[in-house]
């Protein structure tokens, strides 16, 4: 199992935002919900395991974010960046496969 470092550096602004990732390397997109990010990376649950040190292009979906996201609160999200998975963590309390995903920012 892998350990990571639960404190915060910084700042967590928490949404239901909808993103579109690819791995590195490949032309296929996955849509996901991140569920908060900061100026130091994102947090999200997929479907599926990502190793730890995989690197992730994420992409904003056409600058579409719900009502309550103001730019205030939009200044740490990126609406490209790279990232490199730090720990993937296994939900076990869900009915299917679903796993938690931290990322931090190249």
């Amino acid at each position: 199992m892998n350990s990571f470092d639960n404190s915060r550096k910084c700042d967590r602004e928490n949404h239901n935002m909808r993103i579109i990732y690819t791995e590195s390397g490949s032309e296929k997109c996955h849509p996901v919900k991140i569920l908060n990010y900061s100026e130091n990376g994102i947090y999200f649950e997929n479907l599926h395991h990502i190793p730890p040190g995989a690197v992730l292009v994420f992409y904003s979906r056409g600058g579409e974010f719900p009502e309550h996201v103001t730019d205030k609160n939009l200044t740490s999200f990126k609406s490209m960046a790279r990232a490199e998975v730090k720990w993937c963590k296994d939900l076990k309390d869900r009915e299917y496969p679903h796993f938690g995903v931290g990322t931090q920012y190249l």
